[in-house]
């Protein structure tokens, strides 16, 4: 007894809660069946326009038939001009492009040669430059030269000089020296 009454509630509870689902998919299609009232309701109103607007258009060409070749024959016309005009446009732009690529062409060759002619003159001015420093070094290099030589003339003499004054010096303070010396050693030898 107490199984079954233990079933009976689980039955029941799952009963409550398959209720309880079907409870929110009734508020869901109860939703979904506002919105397509809605979009039934749009859809109704949007055939009713489509309704007038062919009536319209069905007059319109009604009426535009009887005046079909004369619109015809106008817009061939407006296309001849328009052909026309295109063409007269295009001749245009192409003798203004042949007038440009001229112009280019014209001043690239001037361009060219002015640049030729500026690279000329400061080659030779670099080189008319490098000659003259050239120049300068030599005879700088020569003067250095001729200089130094005299210095050392100079210094060779003036150590020359200096040299013989000291060996004057010498001789003059070590030649008492030595002849004492020597008067040492003789008495050394005879004793």
């Amino acid at each position: 007894m107490i199984d079954l009454q233990t079933k009976t509630t689980e039955n029941m509870s799952e009963a409550s809660d398959h209720y309880d689902s079907l409870v929110r998919q009734s508020e869901i299609f109860a939703t979904v069946a506002n919105n397509l009232s809605s979009l039934m309701a749009t859809l109704e109103i949007q055939r009713d326009q489509i309704g007038v607007s062919l009536d319209k258009l069905g007059s319109l060409l009604k009426v535009a038939g009887d005046n079909l070749p004369k619109i015809e024959s106008k817009i061939l016309e407006i296309v001849k001009q328009i052909e026309s005009g295109v063409r007269a446009s295009n001749d245009e732009i192409m003798a203004t492009v042949k007038a440009v690529t001229q112009t280019l062409q014209d001043s690239h060759a001037d361009m060219k040669k002015l640049v030729v002619e500026v690279a000329e003159g400061v080659n030779k001015d670099v080189n008319a430059h490098i000659r003259q420093l050239s120049e300068n070094t030599n005879k700088q290099v020569l003067a250095l030269d001729k200089a130094l030589s005299e210095e050392l003339s100079k210094s060779i003499t003036t150590l020359g000089q200096h040299l013989t004054a000291l060996s004057r010096k010498f001789v003059d303070d070590y030649a008492p020296l030595t002849d004492k010396l020597q008067t040492l050693v003789q008495f050394a030898r005879r004793i």
